[in-house]
This record gives structure tokens, C-alpha cells and sequence, in this order.
């Protein structure tokens, strides 16, 4: 009776334990996360080239042919050949004076050019006599007993003028307002204004025994040049007055002038040292003397000066010989291949390009030379 109180008691007891025990809190349920779907991109559709479809290049840069710095002394040793024309038969060159375009006579036409890029920029049917310095203008006579003052850009006559004496070439003032015509029936050089065609004024007092001349404006439109034969000699236009006679043995081959040096440069055939020979004189236009006389070796029979007046082009059969004028010192080479002489050889106004003429057995090859 004892024993199963006791076991009542104790069941009593786990009961009471087993309801006091506090429930426990349920966690929050936190559903499994689950990667993101991804959506397959579909690369978009490309339309098949057809067979006469090509792909669009990209645009390539046009070739540049004007050097980069003005030539020296120091550098011109270093010149490339920029680019180069193959072109009929051509007699001269004509840089604008902005060193932009360069234009070139050829026998029955004129062509211009983009000097940076070489593409032509117009041309006229007929052959010019002089071209004025900023490339716009041209004198041309159909039969030099008629003046025509064209407009390159157009390609359209601004002046037509019957003259009352033959003449045999024409020449631009430097500011393009006058062109001077040596007169073939006396020793004169008679102006005419280019917009109107009015008779500005006459040079004359030139006398030469030769039966050809021609006189022209100076690179500085203060001077008229007389050229017959074997005789240069200046004129200055201010006054009417002649200068020193320059006089050599035998034809003048070329020649050109630098008025800030009052230095003439003139390519003949001459006697040095007892030996007759192709020579390259050095006047100084002031006093007459030519105490510098350089031997080439070789015939010369293109001139041109850098705007300095100090490096001298020479152009020779195969290559064009630089000097240093500073030292009357030749220092480069530029190489003509195939070339037997040198129609014409000019600086650009800038002094940055070289340009020369050289005839082929087809025509003239027109080439650049600069610093790229």
C-alpha cells in the first residue's frame, strides 16, 4: 500500500515537470533561394554580304609633298624626294607665294597644282608667258600681237588687248597689277595695267647687237632685268637709269637674283685658271665685281636661290648640286636618275621645297625635294 503511493506520487510528479516545459518558438521558414532564371541573349542577325557587296575601307590619308622645315645649310643634305609628276614636255615653274600651289608651263598649256598633295587645281588651253605671284592670274598671247590676261581659277579671259607692236614674252609685276612686254621692234620694255589695260609707263636704254632680248620685272618690282646673249644689266624703274653691265663669254645659261644680298648669280661657259669650262658667277650687283666664280665640272641649265639668298640649286646632267653661298662651299647632291640636263629649279617661297624640272624621253618629270 505504501510502495504504490509512493509510485502514484512520482507519477504525480513527472506529469506536473512534463506541462511546465515551455514550448519552443517555432524558427520563420525562409524558402531556399534559387539562382536566377538567365535569359540566353541571341546574338543578332547578320545579313550576309551579297556578291557584289564589299566592306567600306577606312578612309586613308592623301600623301603629303611639301617639306616640313625650311632647308638650311645644316639640313639640305638630309632632303628626300616629297613626290614627283610625270608630265609632257614643261619649261617653267611657278610657286605662288604663299608656297600653296605650284604651277608649271607646259608647251601649248598650264597646269596647276596642289603642292602639298599634288592634285591639279585648273588648267588653261593655252601656253602662258608669265604667271602673276599669288597664282591667279596668266598672260598668255594667242599671237604676240594680242594681250590676254586670263583668270586661272576660272578659266575665263578678264582682259583682251590689241597691242600696236609685236612682243615676245610678258612679265608680271609682283603685285600683279602691271605685266611688262619687251617690244620686238625697239629696245623697250612697255607696261600695262591688268585690270584696264592702260598704258603705265615705259623702260628703255638697253642696247644690245644680238638679235634676241628680253626684259623683265625684278623680283622686287623695283628693277627691270635686260637679258641678250652673253649681257645682263639692270634697270632701276624709279628713275629710268641703268645699272653695271654684267658681260660673259658665251651664252648665258640661266641665271637668277637675291636683291637683299644685291647678289646676281649667273651658268655660262667661261675661262678659270687658263681652262675653259662651265662656270657658275657670283656678282655683286653694286660694284660689278664676280671675285667668286664656282667650277661645277659640268654644264648648268637651272639656277634657283632660297628666299635667304645663301643656298644655290645648280641643276646638272643626273643631279642638282647645292652650295653654301655663305662659303661658296658645295654640300649636297640631289640625285636625278636618267636626267640629262635641268629645264627650270625653284625654292618655294617658304624655303621648305625644292622644285625641279627635268625632261625624260617622253616628257618632264616635275620632282619635290624637303625635309618630310
Amino acid at each position: 500500500m505504501k510502495l504504490l503511493s509512493r509510485c502514484l506520487l512520482l507519477l504525480i510528479l513527472v506529469t506536473y515537470l512534463a506541462a511546465c516545459k515551455p514550448t519552443p518558438t517555432p524558427m520563420p521558414t525562409v524558402a531556399p533561394t534559387v539562382p536566377p532564371t538567365e535569359t540566353a541573349t541571341t546574338p543578332p542577325t547578320e545579313t550576309p554580304l551579297s556578291p557584289t557587296d564589299t566592306p567600306t575601307a577606312e578612309p586613308t590619308a592623301a600623301p603629303y609633298y611639301s617639306g616640313s622645315v625650311k632647308l638650311t645649310a645644316g639640313n639640305i643634305a638630309s632632303a628626300v624626294e616629297l613626290g614627283r609628276l610625270e608630265l609632257p614636255f614643261a619649261s617653267k615653274i611657278y610657286w605662288t607665294n604663299d608656297a600653296v600651289k605650284i604651277g608649271i608651263s607646259l608647251e601649248n598649256s598650264f597646269q596647276q597644282y596642289d603642292a602639298r598633295f599634288l592634285t591639279l587645281l585648273a588648267e588653261l588651253p593655252k601656253r602662258v608667258m608669265d604667271v602673276s605671284s599669288d597664282g591667279t592670274l596668266a598672260a598668255i598671247s594667242p599671237d604676240i600681237q594680242a594681250l590676254e590676261i586670263w583668270d586661272i581659277n576660272l578659266g575665263t579671259v578678264l582682259l583682251s588687248k590689241d597691242i600696236d607692236f609685236p612682243f615676245g614674252g610678258a612679265s608680271f609685276s609682283p603685285d600683279g597689277s602691271r605685266v611688262m612686254l619687251p617690244s620686238m621692234e625697239e629696245w623697250a620694255g612697255v607696261m600695262f595695267s591688268t585690270v584696264d589695260g592702260s598704258l603705265q609707263g615705259e623702260v628703255t636704254g638697253f642696247e644690245t647687237a644680238a638679235p634676241v632680248y628680253n626684259v623683265s620685272y625684278g623680283p622686287d618690282g623695283t628693277q627691270a632685268i635686260w637679258v641678250s646673249r652673253a649681257t645682263l644689266q639692270i634697270s632701276d624703274l624709279s628713275t629710268g637709269t641703268l645699272g653695271l653691265q654684267f658681260n660673259h663669254m658665251d651664252f648665258i645659261n640661266s641665271w637668277v637674283l637675291s636683291p637683299q644680298r644685291d647678289l646676281l648669280v649667273t651658268a655660262t661657259y667661261g675661262e678659270v685658271a687658263g681652262v675653259y669650262q662651265p662656270v657658275i658667277y657670283l656678282w655683286n650687283i653694286e660694284t660689278g665685281e664676280n671675285n667668286i666664280k664656282l667650277t661645277p665640272g659640268e654644264i648648268i641649265n637651272g639656277l634657283g636661290l632660297d628666299p635667304g639668298g645663301y643656298l644655290l640649286a645648280a641643276g646638272a646632267p643626273a643631279h642638282v648640286l647645292i652650295y653654301d653661298l655663305a662659303d661658296a662651299s658645295q654640300i649636297a647632291q640631289l640625285p636625278l636618275p636618267g636626267a640629262e640636263t635641268v629645264t627650270d629649279i625653284a625654292f618655294a617661297p617658304d624655303g621648305k621645297t625644292l622644285a625641279v624640272l627635268a625632261p625624260t624621253a617622253t616628257g618632264t618629270t616635275l620632282t619635290l625635294w624637303g625635309i618630310p
